[in-house]
């Protein structure tokens, strides 16, 4: 291929004509259209263009080739924060909660024990019994149990709970007192007794009172001592059990056993109580001359 038709191609290509026009240019190539030979004319606007043209084209092509683009490290894909999860709180499981039962009807009693004054309460049946409580006056009790030993003693329960024996003398029974079970006392103090007024005694100008003394307690009473004051006069007994109601009935004793009694008579000389408040004060004991175990008594009477 000729140098003119290898121009006349390139020429048409944009870039790559005007790079060949820059090289025969340079090399001194009179280029020759047609019959016509015309000088080389040279622009250099054209030309100045052109390489300035190639100097960036090849700069870009060496760039590029030298230094490869750097590749940018992969973006780093934020990882999701752990978060403590709490665990699920236990339900806690309903408690069985036990169905109150309606309270049992209580049963009435079958006798109850109403107090018309405020009443003393006893360990046992019986005033030589030690107190532990009281009915108060107006105050309704049921009866638990009957007294086959002392007549007129029920076994009563207090309002706290407590049991004790109650005399009925200043009570009201309500109930079927009869078909209540006999109770056991438990046994009664060491020289307990109890003192009954028998009657006055008289024997020409000598008066007197007479007592029943009943030992209560398990061991025999060897001593008594017996006094009887009024609002004048104080008469006091012997150590000795003697008795007498007129100058034909008369009698003595040197020891009461456990469960028996004996009389006593307390001599009042010329003086008729008969009639008076006087208090009678008694003291018994197990052994001779007040000595030993003693129980004592005060006993309101009105001969």
């Amino acid at each position: 291929m000729g140098t003119m038709q290898w121009f006349r191609r390139g020429l048409g290509t944009g870039l790559w004509g005007a790079v060949a026009l820059l090289l025969l240019a340079c090399n001194g190539v009179t280029i020759t259209l047609g019959n016509t030979s015309t000088a080389p004319t040279t622009t250099p606007d054209v030309v100045a263009s052109a390489v300035a043209v190639l100097a960036q084209t090849q700069q870009a092509q060496t760039a590029t080739a030298t230094h490869p683009t750097a590749t940018l490290p992969p973006t780093a894909v934020p990882q999701p924060t752990a978060t403590a999860t709490s665990l699920p709180t236990a339900t806690p499981r309903p408690q069985a909660t036990a169905t109150p039962r309606p309270p049992s009807p209580t049963a009435a009693p079958a006798a109850s024990f109403t107090a018309r004054v405020d009443t003393r309460c006893r360990q046992g049946p019986g005033v030589y019994y030690p107190e532990v409580g009281a009915v108060l006056a107006g105050e309704t009790v049921p009866i638990l149990a009957r007294s086959e030993a002392v007549e007129g003693y029920w076994l009563v329960q207090l309002p706290d709970g407590r049991t004790c024996w109650a005399w009925d003398r200043y009570a009201t029974l309500q109930g079927d007192t009869a078909s209540l079970p006999a109770a056991t006392p438990p046994p009664a103090p060491e020289a307990a007794f109890s003192l009954f007024y028998v009657g006055p005694s008289e024997c020409g100008a000598n008066r007197g009172l007479t007592f029943e003394v009943v030992n209560r307690g398990p061991v025999p009473i060897e001593s008594l001592y017996l006094e009887v004051q009024g609002s004048t006069y104080r008469l006091t007994a012997g150590l000795q059990f003697q008795w007498w109601l007129d100058c034909d009935r008369k009698g003595s004793a040197k020891t009461i056993y456990a469960g028996r009694s004996a009389w006593v008579t307390i001599p009042t000389g010329t003086e008729d109580l008969r009639g008076q408040n006087i208090t009678v004060y008694a003291k018994a004991c197990t052994g001779d001359n007040i000595s030993g175990t003693c129980f004592e008594r005060r006993v309101p009477l009105r001969p």
